[in-house]
């Protein structure tokens, strides 16, 4: 609490738990529950995604993986640099 009203949220996490695919469902979910929009739907089991994985076609990705990365020698950035657009602080919310 900052007081008059003002609060500091502050979340941290290991990269392995949220990524930038995940944090903005996180974000979504917790604001949603925080301004009272009901209860959030049942989630999936983790095994379900284990299942559905176990059934893919290993060889067939590896050679889809070969084909996307035929060609590179050394590691590569998946984006250009931007010297552009600097390091932007975190997202603030009043």
């Amino acid at each position: 609490t900052l007081g008059d009203g003002r609060h500091r949220l502050v979340l941290t996490a290991h990269h392995l738990l949220l990524d930038g695919w995940s944090s903005p469902i996180v974000l979504r979910e917790l604001f949603a529950l925080y301004a009272g929009h009901g209860e959030l739907p049942p989630v999936r089991p983790y095994t379900d995604h284990l299942k559905w994985l176990a059934a893919q076609d290993r060889s067939t990705a590896e050679a889809a993986w070969q084909k996307a990365l035929a060609g590179f020698e050394e590691p590569t950035r998946v984006a250009p640099a931007d010297a552009e657009h600097a390091v932007s602080d975190p997202l603030k919310v009043e």
